[in-house]
């Protein structure tokens, strides 16, 4: 694990910020502008979208971290997305 990413709104989220610490790796956070560029390869939430700005997050940030190479399929459990690319 290199990163952990997610919209600039969860900048402040205890949870990410203990995973990314407990990781040792950096919590990096993409303006919903940012991710609107890389929506479309993904599938979005409504609800995302009025509470954010952006219909999907994790997809896009990982994309954004990965540039574009992502692995396998995204994860949905309990209301947390998981997307994961590899970074070189």
């Amino acid at each position: 694990l290199k990163a952990i990413g997610s919209v600039t709104l969860k900048k402040g989220e205890p949870g990410l910020i203990q995973l990314a610490s407990c990781c040792r790796v950096p919590f990096k956070t993409f303006t919903a502008e940012a991710l609107r560029e890389f929506e479309h390869h993904f599938p979005g939430s409504g609800f995302v979208r009025k509470t954010v700005g952006v219909g999907s997050v994790s997809g896009p940030a990982a994309w954004l971290l990965s540039q574009g190479q992502l692995l396998g399929e995204t994860l949905r459990e309990q209301g947390v997305t998981i997307t994961l690319g590899v970074a070189h």
